[in-house]
């Protein structure tokens, strides 16, 4: 069960009014990324993020033992040219979220601050916000590990973050010197530090000459404004600003929300008539391709070829018939449903930018064989999902018809458990033989054929 406390859209770190937490286990340093994010930067001589070993010199012992205050440093000097971007990545034992775990984290070069953020409050969104701080995932056993962005992609924008020129570390002058020092906090005090020495690289080791086009990036041509300025079907998003673009045969819509970005990103539609691999699925449109490119310096150096989508992207369809579908087109040629037609109209939200068709699906599931299955006088039957197939919109769940014996039964999906509990009535569930007889539907409304098996009640 997971709670949230909640002022209005602000979701509030319980601390914060007073709710104790025992809590004796400051974060665990793990390791730092340093990424070159401006043009012509380098680490340790290359244009690519460096992973950088830490090592503890405080004597705390291993995660387990209480210890309120950690410290690490790096062991190697670190060669840097140009401005680059830090990321923490760090192990909180006793933090389950990050809300109720890490509480803040402060950045400073040679004593001067130039990053700090807070979860004592996070604006509530709904989406993916949340990743232009920090990446998490619990681990079994309790404890969170995340990834942190000491870099504030939208300054001004989050009154949980400040920063000077985005967070970014100052290369100092060649063969000189300059201490980094990251503070990590968690919800009840505990605090670890990180020294990191960076030093200039000599001027041998000059600004090098880098392509933006191999950097998976580059600035807005004046050929592309000239030509987005008379076509419906490319143009630019920015952070604040809204964006409709159309496919060529204008039966495509894609939407890019004012908050879905963090930097400029040029997007184009194109269409094409390549006819994929569909199955017994009818492809109903054009196959659309929807590509992008970051415009931006410091959004371009991070995350290259990849487009940081904060909120999802909508795409709409006219002039379908219910429960026709949009589907991905990975670049394996897999199909992967995104959304399904609801009185004529379709509406898709997506996060990766690939191949998409609009298809519809004409074959019914299909229930294999199922052997004679067994439960406990009182307890529901369960009925696995594995004896279901479908190949195109999927089984959908919550359709089963259920009879036993010849009377009508009732059973509830439990994702838990991956299957049907078959419930009631309750003289189903007493000792003895009983036959069952089944038929579930896809999401297009396709049903399949009638299937029996038999189950017995010890």
């Amino acid at each position: 069960m997971h709670f949230e406390y909640l002022d209005g859209e602000v979701v509030l770190n319980p601390l914060k009014h007073g709710l104790s937490l025992s809590d004796g286990r400051a974060p665990m340093v793990e390791s730092l990324i340093l990424i070159p994010c401006e043009s012509g930067a380098t680490v340790n001589g290359k244009d690519a993020p460096l992973i950088v070993s830490v090592s503890e010199r405080s004597s705390c012992g291993d995660q387990s033992q209480p210890c309120s205050s950690r410290e690490y440093e790096t062991l190697k000097d670190i060669l840097v040219q140009g401005k680059t971007c830090l990321q923490v990545r760090y192990f909180d034992p006793s933090g389950k979220y990050a809300r109720l775990g890490i509480s803040s984290m402060r950045v400073s070069q040679d004593k001067k601050d130039i990053y700090s953020s807070s979860f004592l409050t996070l604006t509530h969104t709904g989406a993916f916000r949340h990743l232009m701080l920090y990446s998490e995932s619990s681990k079994i056993g309790g404890g969170t590990q995340y990834i942190h962005n000491a870099f504030d992609l939208l300054p001004g924008q989050s009154p949980f973050l400040r920063s000077i020129d985005h967070g970014r570390l100052n290369s100092p002058e060649p063969d000189g010197h300059s201490m980094v020092r990251i503070q990590l906090r968690d919800a009840a005090g505990n605090e670890s530090l990180v020294d990191l020495k960076l030093t200039g690289a000599p001027s041998s080791l000059a600004l090098k000459d880098v392509s933006h086009s191999k950097m998976g990036w580059a600035p807005y041509s004046m050929d592309e404004r000239l030509k987005d300025a008379v076509d419906s079907s490319a143009g630019v998003g920015r952070p604040g600003k809204e964006l409709t673009l159309i496919s060529p045969d204008e039966t495509l819509e894609l939407r890019v929300g004012p908050h879905s970005l963090t930097g400029g990103v040029r997007f184009v539609i194109s269409q094409n008539e390549e006819a994929p691999a569909t199955g017994k699925l009818k492809r109903l449109s054009s196959v659309y391709a929807i590509q992008a490119r970051n415009l931006d310096e410091l959004t371009g150096m991070i995350f290259r070829q990849r487009i940081f989508v904060l909120e999802p992207i909508r795409i709409y369809v006219k002039g379908l018939e219910d429960n026709d579908g949009l589907y991905r087109i990975t670049d394996s040629g897999a199909l992967y449903p995104v959304a399904y037609s609801r009185n004529g109209k379709l509406t898709g939200y997506v996060r990766t930018l690939e191949k998409y068709v609009v298809l519809k699906d004409l074959s019914p599931p299909v229930i294999r064989n199922i052997p004679t299955l067994k439960t406990s006088s009182g307890k529901p039957l369960l009925l696995s999902l594995r004896y279901f197939a479908d190949y195109g919109t999927g089984v959908n769940v919550s359709s089963l018809k259920i009879e036993v014996d010849g009377k009508s039964a009732l059973a509830e999906w439990n994702p838990d458990r991956y299957g049907y509990e078959v419930f009631y009535p309750e003289e189903i569930l007493k000792t003895g033989r009983y036959t069952a007889t089944i038929q579930v539907m896809d999401y297009a409304g396709n049903a399949s054929q009638k299937r029996s098996f038999v189950f017995l009640v010890q």
